[in-house]
């Protein structure tokens, strides 16, 4: 199972049942946080992972995407795992996680900061490009590869690595 803190505004996009974070207990791989943005009035939402800060960002969705949010999200994963040249084996573990979703309200104010300093940087680095111009292969490859945490050094996707090869 798969665990989704959404922030209040990803819950009104979203418009489905969110329960209270307590309510659901899964290992902390499998815990992500996801917030709701725009860019140039397109809607976006930031995907974080909590254990590994992994984070994935969707720019320009419809409410279509919307109404199918758990699909979007596990298709969506599952092409940037294989972007960043994940083991299949890591991204079967994923997909079989992702196959029940549970959205929940947000519990880790850390992620939270992590992800505003991602969606900071993705806007410094997007002022002034037309949408049109926005490379989403790029910035998703770019968010996973700088360093989030610099006390620690956290690097979103050499942690992954890091956690499969000690964990699993």
């Amino acid at each position: 199972m798969m665990q989704i803190g959404v922030t209040a505004k990803m819950a009104k996009e979203l418009k489905k049942e969110v329960q209270p974070a307590d309510a659901v207990d899964s290992p902390r791989i499998y815990q992500w946080h996801m917030n709701f943005f725009t860019i140039q009035r397109r809607k976006c939402i930031l995907l974080m992972n909590d254990e590994t800060g992994l984070n994935l960002t969707l720019f320009g969705l419809k409410q279509e995407q919307f109404k199918n949010m758990d699909q979007v999200i596990m298709g969506s994963l599952r092409e940037l795992l294989r972007l960043l040249k994940v083991d299949q084996a890591i991204i079967d573990d994923f997909l079989e996680a992702g196959q029940e979703i549970v959205y929940t309200k947000t519990h880790d104010r850390s992620v939270l900061g992590m992800m505003n300093e991602i969606k900071l940087g993705m806007e410094h680095v997007l002022q002034g490009l037309s949408y049109e111009e926005i490379d989403a292969i790029e910035v998703n490859e770019k968010n996973n590869r700088i360093i989030l945490s610099p006390l620690k050094e956290l690097k979103p996707l050499d942690t992954l690595i890091a956690y499969y090869n000690e964990n699993k």
